[in-house]
């Protein structure tokens, strides 16, 4: 019988990029003041109230209102990924095979309609030959009464024939100092290369994840930076002729990818960047801080300005890498702190050691969500939502731990939305709620994330006026639901030019409602805007009108009569499109001055009852709202042309 190795021998994959300390810097410019809310939430604990709203007005302008109309693309020059081609990148931790009881899983225990693309971690380098190695062969081969689970993994695409499954090399216990010895010649680059060509094609792999972490660092050589991009081009060109895939997992440290990346040898080589926006503050530090802030923390100075994910974004994006390869990574697991003392348990609290293991992890200092959120709902945990950080903490007693949850990751997948980012990655599938044991399903986590990228609309920085034009208005009044009769995004029975995008948290719905573009209607079937004109049975006025948030007047209203618009000759069209490009530029320029008060309009949230399922005249509404257009459409057969 095989011994199982430690308990997680890399379930803490990668703390950050400590090996060098980002240097002070002034303030970041999108850093926004706000604090921190607490509430009596679900499970008998505390949680926190409207942060979501904040943020939503943040991403709204950022995303969708300063690269709009103009066509303008962002840093990263991709112009965007549209919905439907957002990836999903769901890293596998093989070693969860060996974890006790409800915490064990395996290669079928993976959910293959909830990612895009598998990645398998890890595989190995044998120092002395350059050559790729597995790094289990009891678990990852089928030879000497082996598990096979290379093999199992990529079988995997029988049940769905359009996953990606790839094989990631490395990982933070890998090391360094590997890595920059195969990379310093040509003659041992091409024999890694050769390995890997082979061991994919053996085994069945679609490509590699190199998650060399770090070029330079960590017992590597100030050539490796040179050499990791040597490497880059010469594995593209070999495995371009196989049809072979090429990713890589980078760091989220500006120290780190300074001195690590040839950001143009990435760019031009790699399919998908692959960014661990996470491990930013861990039990390395002596105080409790959030490993993976959406932004700064209002306390935040110095180096830490830099230390969240926005910036590590806004970052590789002013580098060059286009939005289009460039890939968020989300961490569904929690860094975890034992306070110095339990009446101090805010961010920046004293602590010298690190919080209780998980029992399934078993790794102090971390604990994967499901650990998390069955912790929750045994004892009472106080969780905090912080409006800068948006993922929340939770503590109890001495106990501390910063993690992210289902409200957060979905803010976390809009904002990949609103920079039209190619998508999102998580580390890692197997620390998900996979059972279901806190939720309503199993994988909740995965499974906000991804139905928030392929739902949610496109980033603007790709679209043309007429494609969409998202923009948030004050909810209506009132406590009882009467828009959403599923999740996801729902018609406003009102307004055909309008949508609530419905989110179902506990026994309530959170609720936002958005605005089309000018010239388009929500079509709930598509879950999209489409052209008015192809849908005139949706609509039962003529007009309507956007909002934007100005910073100077807080709503900007501009009426437009598509009737007038359809009619008029196609060079005043074109001077209307002008119009509207100047528009957008102004907006684009006073955008930043919004991001700097939150004083202004921003998006709120309502908490609604969800209708009892056995309530008929509920569950009818949304049928007899769509009989009542119909017979309106009919009426109005002979009325005027265009958005009804």
């Amino acid at each position: 019988m095989r011994v199982p190795p430690h308990p997680d021998p890399t379930s803490a994959r990668r703390p950050g990029d400590r090996s060098q300390n980002p240097p002070p810097v002034s303030p970041a410019p999108l850093q926004r003041p706000g604090g921190k809310d607490t509430a009596m939430g679900s499970l008998g604990r505390k949680s926190s109230g409207d942060m979501t709203g904040r943020f939503l007005h943040v991403f709204i302008l950022a995303g969708l209102l300063a690269a709009a109309v103009g066509g303008e693309a962002s840093p990263g020059g991709g112009g965007g990924a549209r919905r439907d081609d957002r990836v999903m990148v769901c890293y596998f931790g093989s070693w969860a095979v060996y974890r006790p009881g409800a915490g064990r899983f395996d290669v079928e225990d993976i959910d293959t309609d909830i990612c895009t693309h598998l990645i398998y971690g890890f595989a190995g380098l044998k120092a002395d030959t350059h050559e790729i190695v597995s790094l289990d062969p009891y678990n990852d081969l089928d030879v000497n009464y082996g598990k096979g689970a290379f093999k199992r993994f990529t079988g995997l695409k029988k049940l769905n024939p359009d996953l990606k499954t790839l094989l990631a090399i490395g990982g933070w216990n890998e090391g360094s100092s590997k890595y920059s010895q195969m990379a310093a010649t040509e003659d041992s680059r091409a024999k890694f290369i050769t390995s890997c060509v082979l061991f994919l094609q053996k085994f069945g792999f679609d490509g590699l994840d190199l998650d060399w972490e770090y070029p330079t660092l960590r017992g590597g050589k100030p050539e490796d930076k040179l050499n990791f991009a040597l490497l880059l081009d010469e594995m593209r060109s070999r495995f371009d002729k196989q049809g072979l895939m090429l990713t890589a997992a980078v760091s989220a440290g500006e120290a780190t990818i300074d001195a690590a990346y040839n950001v143009s040898a990435l760019v031009r080589n790699l399919d998908f960047v692959h960014l661990m926006a996470y491990d930013l503050h861990g039990t390395w530090e002596q105080y409790a801080h959030h490993h993976s802030p959406l932004y700064a923390y209002a306390g935040d100075k110095g180096g830490n300005l830099k230390l969240n994910v926005d910036y590590a974004v806004q970052y590789w994006l002013k580098l060059g890498v286009p939005e289009t390869k460039l890939v968020l990574g989300i961490g569904l697991y929690g860094r975890c702190f034992t306070l110095a003392r339990a009446d101090q348990h805010d961010v920046y609290s004293p602590s010298y050691q690190p919080g209780l293991p998980g029992p399934y992890t078993r790794s102090p200092g971390m604990q994967g969500f499901n650990e998390i959120c069955e912790s929750e709902g045994r004892e009472a945990w106080t969780v905090v939502r912080d409006t800068h950080m948006v993922s929340p903490f939770a503590y109890r007693e001495r106990q501390w731990c910063g993690y992210d949850d289902v409200q957060s990751v979905e803010t976390k997948a809009s904002y990949i939305v609103s920079l039209g980012l190619a998508g999102a990655m998580v580390w890692s599938i197997e620390t998900d709620d996979f059972h279901g044991n806190c939720h309503a399903g199993p994988f909740p986590l995965i499974t906000t994330i991804r139905t928030t990228v392929h739902s949610a609309m496109p980033s603007l920085s790709s679209l043309s006026l007429f494609d969409i034009w998202i923009s948030v208005a004050e909810p209506r009044s009132g406590s009882t639901n009467t828009v959403c009769h599923r999740e996801g995004f729902n018609t406003d029975p009102k307004d055909c030019t309008a949508f609530y995008s419905c989110h179902q948290v506990g026994d309530h719905w959170q609720v936002y409602h958005f605005q089309c573009a000018p010239g388009t209607v929500f079509v709930e079937d598509l879950q999209t805007c489409d052209f008015a004109q192809d849908h005139q049975d949706l609509c039962v006025n003529n007009s309507y009108s956007y909002h934007h948030q100005n910073p100077n007047s807080i709503d900007y209203d501009y009426e437009v009569d598509q009737n007038r618009l359809n009619k008029v000759p196609k060079a005043k069209k074109t001077d209307f499109l002008e119009k509207m490009k100047r528009f957008e530029k102004k907006l684009k320029e006073i955008s930043e001055a919004a991001f700097l008060d939150t004083t202004q309009a921003s998006v709120k949230t309502r908490t609604v009852e969800i209708p009892a399922k056995d309530d008929a005249s509920k569950r009818s509404q949304h049928r007899q709202a769509k009989k009542l257009r119909m017979m309106k459409k009919k009426s109005n057969k002979n009325g005027p042309e265009g958005l009804y």
